[in-house]
């Protein structure tokens, strides 16, 4: 992916996110997130790996959590 295509999709994802909520703390926010990645190189394939990798963790978590809970 090129820097081009990664500043095209974070453009869009705040643009989605500017359309669902008019709160002016949720646009300044989103305002900070566009300056700082206004100068990102990673690509979109970077951040879904990145996120899956969360999403596993954070699903290793609360199954831990569960099995602690019903021990």
């Amino acid at each position: 992916m090129s820097k081009n295509t990664t500043k095209k999709a974070t453009r869009e994802i705040s643009e989605m996110s500017r359309k669902h909520g008019s709160d002016s703390q949720r646009d300044e926010e989103l305002k900070w997130m566009d300056k700082l990645l206004e100068k990102s190189e990673l690509t979109e394939e970077d951040a879904e790996r990145i996120g899956h990798k969360i999403k596993n963790e954070i699903s290793k978590r609360f199954e831990r959590k569960i099995n602690k809970t019903n021990h």
